[in-house]
This record gives structure tokens, C-alpha cells and sequence, in this order.
């Protein structure tokens, strides 16, 4: 037969499954439970506790619920904190996904791993299209080379990103966007992932060609 040690241990392990999955209440009366069975049917003699007969016996009943209490209390703040971190990872994906500006963040090689909604709805593609590279297919012919070549030498050097390109939305029309693509770098100076945000700047670009016009005009 097992010793005393053996038997806490099983006790221990059960309790945490059970208070898994129930709350203080049901984890006491299976600790009261598990204490009998375990006690009656594993321990020998000199270990037992069941039915108390001594005081050595009540204290370390005692322990047992104890121990109860405490694991579950235990097992109830983890369940607590995974929820109220589950909550704020929700209201950031919805900040992220509400905020009036496109934006993404990639590992330290470019791979996408985050584009917000706004994105998705401004080139009409999913996620999962995006990250597979569809995007760089929405630059303008005109501006593909020059930027995927500005990206790449910002990957291979570690430096900031600032540049402007068409890209085509999902209706069709080629809008200028405003790209800046900074790294995060960790202690050591290692980048662990990049930020990039884009604005439309469809309007500036037109109401400064519109004044280069005039000004041509007005010079002629």
C-alpha cells in the first residue's frame, strides 16, 4: 500500500480537476469525500485520519480543506485573470480594428501577421489573402517596384519606412496612400516586429496638383 505522501499527491490532483470544473462548494465536499476514500482504501493504518480519533487526526483533516480552499481560490483567480485578459485582448482587437487609419504589423522577415479591418475593407480582401501577399498585387504599377524595393531595403537595414504610393481600393480606383513602417526592437537592439500605418492622402495629392495648375496659369 502507498504511504501518506502518495495519497496527498493523488488528493492534490484530483481537487484541481475537480475545482476545474466546479466551484468552493462541491471542491469542499469532494475533499471530504476523496479524504475518506483515499484514506480508508489506500493509506494503512498509522496514516489514517478517517474517522477522527485523535487530535493529530482533526488537524489533519483540517489540512486537507485547507488545502481545498486554497487551491480553488487559486484555480478561480487564474480562471479570473484568463477571462479579464481574453476581455482586453477583445477591446483591443476592436480599438485596432475601429481606429480611422490602416494599419499592420509583421514579423521581424515582413511576414504580415495583423492588418485591421480598415485595411480589409480599403483593398476588399481577407485577412488570410492579405498575409498570403495579395496586397502587394493593390500597388500601382507604377509604384510596385519603387516601394517593395524601399520595404525590402528597410527589412535588410532596420530602418523606418516614410513613402507615398497608389494603391488600388476596392473599387477600383488607385488612391495615394502616406506609408510609415517603423520596428519594435527588444533590449538588445533585435527587432521583434514592425508597425506600419497608412493614410489617404487621395485629397492633399489632388488639392496640391490643383494649386501647381494655377500657379502655372497664373504664371503663363
Amino acid at each position: 500500500q502507498p504511504g501518506a505522501l502518495p495519497v496527498a499527491v493523488l488528493f492534490v490532483v484530483v481537487l484541481i480537476v475537480v475545482s476545474l470544473r466546479a466551484g468552493l462548494v462541491d471542491s469542499v465536499w469532494v475533499s471530504l469525500i476523496a479524504v475518506a476514500s483515499l484514506d480508508y482504501f489506500f493509506t494503512p493504518p498509522q496514516f489514517r485520519v478517517w474517522p477522527i480519533r485523535q487530535a493529530r487526526d482533526a488537524v489533519t483533516l483540517v489540512g486537507f480543506l485547507t488545502i481545498a480552499v486554497v487551491i480553488n481560490r487559486l484555480l478561480r483567480r487564474m480562471r479570473q485573470s484568463l477571462k479579464e485578459v481574453e476581455a482586453a485582448h477583445e477591446q483591443l482587437r476592436l480599438v485596432i480594428d475601429t481606429v480611422p487609419i490602416l494599419l499592420t504589423s509583421t514579423r521581424p522577415d515582413g511576414t504580415i501577421e495583423l492588418v485591421n479591418q480598415q485595411w480589409r475593407d480599403f483593398l476588399g480582401l481577407s485577412a488570410p489573402e492579405i498575409r498570403s501577399g495579395a496586397w502587394a498585387g493593390a500597388l500601382h504599377p507604377d509604384d510596385r517596384d519603387r516601394f517593395l524595393g524601399e520595404w525590402r531595403a528597410a527589412l535588410a537595414s532596420g530602418v523606418p519606412v516614410e513613402s507615398e504610393a497608389r494603391m488600388r481600393r476596392a473599387d477600383g480606383e488607385y488612391r495615394w496612400l502616406l506609408i510609415r513602417v517603423v520596428p519594435l526592437r527588444d533590449q538588445q537592439g533585435h527587432i521583434v516586429q514592425w508597425y506600419g500605418t497608412s493614410t489617404d492622402i487621395e485629397d492633399r495629392k489632388r488639392a496640391q496638383e490643383r494649386a501647381r495648375m494655377a500657379d502655372r496659369e497664373r504664371r503663363t
